[in-house]
């Protein structure tokens, strides 16, 4: 899609690593590789189950909706196993509701991330159909980036 596009992409680990996520209907959070409220990175906790996982960029919402373990591998690890079922407990206290989730920047620069409302405008320049838009939070967190790919 362009270097533009791919600049934007490459990003997207750096803004994980320094936000949380406040789960609402799961539909913009990362099921493994996003934080849950604070520092709980399913990831790191379950890296044999995320190993035999088969979609490994899937949103919180679509695997929540059916069985943890039809998002993995047919046969797991006796590991993947122990740790499907010690994820299973994990997750009954996580429900999902109609309201979008909440990312929020953690540590020192704590404040609310968002792509909605008046962090996310959108430029067309005279006599050109681009679209660009600045991507911001309340803490320092500024990127252009263009949503068409480059000519």
């Amino acid at each position: 899609m362009g270097t533009h596009w791919d600049s934007l992409v490459a990003l997207i680990p750096k803004v994980q690593s320094l936000t949380a996520v406040q789960i609402g209907n799961g539909h913009r959070t990362s099921f493994w590789l996003d934080s849950w409220d604070a520092d709980y990175i399913p990831v790191k906790k379950f890296l044999v189950l995320f190993s035999h996982t088969l979609d490994k960029n899937a949103t919180v919402a679509k695997v929540l909706s059916a069985d943890l373990a039809e998002h993995s591998v047919l046969r797991l690890s006796t590991a993947a196993n122990n740790q499907l079922l010690q994820f299973r407990t994990g997750l009954t206290h996580v429900i999902l509701s109609d309201e979008p989730d909440i990312r929020s920047t953690r540590g020192e620069h704590r404040g609310v991330f968002s792509t909605q409302d008046r962090s996310m405008q959108t430029l067309n320049p005279p006599g050109q159909n681009a679209q660009t838009g600045y991507l911001s939070g309340e803490t320092v967190l500024h990127q252009k980036f263009s949503f068409l790919p480059s000519c």
